[in-house]
């Protein structure tokens, strides 16, 4: 009824520079079963199963195969003509690369009721990483355009639920549930060479960053100037005024999952379905960016292509206060206008909530 594991591995990797390219990870786990142990507390109408358990574990991870090599290719007709030079790859390594590790405090229980015919397994974690492997935008002016290299440290907290029963049984017709529910939060604790930010991937006005403090991956864009109450600063034309910095918009990772899955059975027919809902994260909606800088979307034309009224917006009343905006008409509404709104890539952060239907099957 106790249980004790003790785990230690050694890897030595060819992807990593000589000098760090050994590295040892270990790992312990302690279980107990306290259904075994004192089988007086279980009971046919009550409890069938009881079990804790607590881990710690470290994992060491390096990168894929040549990453930490710096390659150089033949371009055509470079330098000139016929004559073969060599050119630079976009992403380079740095040359101090070292393991990625995650270090994993994890806390279960897992129960049975009703012989049984109700389970339980719940667990809490905490992860930090350490090291991460991750290509980093950099300037182009280097000659490359991103550097793969260990970027700092990233912690998660995590809340793990997992639900199955019975709820129908008979002869003939059995009816089982499951549901799962995982609530996950990160934070970046630290970056390489104490920096607050890195860019990880996107383009200026749409980034996705590692920011500390922040949750990982967060997604960074363009916006408006705003008062205090979110609402859009408009200039004396009625346009609105874009910000001079790029604002967070929120994690491209849900915080969220919960998961559904039933069968039905009759006899010899089985009908089973699986779905899940997943919340607290956003997407750049890239397409719809395309689409209006093109006048193809039905928003675009809402105005009939005339001036109006920014939504939700105010105006500065020169004694640093706002009012509502009501009736200064934008410049336009065609296409000018449209360019000016395209370049405020806010407006294209949408919320990544979904519910998908992820199988239905039917057996016999």
């Amino acid at each position: 009824f106790l249980f004790l594991n003790v785990t230690g591995r050694n890897d030595i990797t060819s992807s990593l520079p000589t000098e760090s390219n050994s590295y040892f990870y270990p790992g312990a786990g302690i279980s107990f079963i306290a259904s075994d142990a004192f089988p007086e507390i279980t009971s046919y109408k009550g409890l069938s199963y009881l079990k804790t358990s607590f881990n710690i574990t470290k994992t060491g991870n390096d990168p894929g195969a040549y990453a930490a090599n710096n390659v150089f290719f033949v371009p055509g007709n470079f330098p000139y003509g016929s004559t073969v030079g060599l050119s630079q790859a976009s992403r380079v390594s740095d040359p101090n690369l070292s393991p990625e590790f995650t270090t994993s405090v994890e806390a279960g229980l897992e129960f049975g009721l009703f012989n049984n015919r109700f389970n339980a397994n719940i667990t809490g974690y905490k992860t930090n990483s350490t090291d991460q492997l991750a290509p980093v935008n950099i300037s182009a002016a280097s000659g490359a355009t991103s550097l793969y290299t260990n970027i700092g440290e990233i912690e998660n907290l995590g809340l793990e639920i997992d639900l199955n029963g019975t709820i129908i049984r008979s002869d003939d017709f059995t009816w089982d549930m499951g549901v799962n529910l995982s609530k996950y939060k990160s934070e970046v604790i630290s970056l390489k060479d104490g920096i607050d930010k890195v860019d990880l991937g996107g383009f200026d006005a749409a980034q996705v960053i590692a920011r500390v403090g922040s949750p990982y991956p967060m997604l960074s864009t363009t916006d408006y100037q705003r008062d205090d109450e979110g609402r859009v600063v408009v200039g004396d034309n009625g346009d609105p005024i874009q910000g001079s910095v790029n604002v967070d918009q929120g994690q491209t990772s849900p915080t969220l999952v919960i998961g559904l899955n039933t069968t039905l059975k009759y006899k010899n027919f089985s009908l089973y379905t699986v779905m899940d809902y997943r919340t607290g994260h956003v997407f750049y909606n890239g397409i719809v960016d395309a689409l209006e800088f093109t006048g193809l979307t039905q928003h675009s034309a809402s105005s009939g292509r005339q001036p109006f009224v920014f939504p939700n917006s105010v105006y500065s009343d020169g004694n640093g206060a706002y009012t509502s905006n009501t009736n200064r008409l934008t410049t336009g509404g065609g296409n000018a206008f449209w360019d000016g709104y395209n370049e405020v890539k806010s407006n294209y952060v949408t919320d990544a909530s979904t519910i998908k239907l992820r199988e239905v099957s039917l057996a016999y």
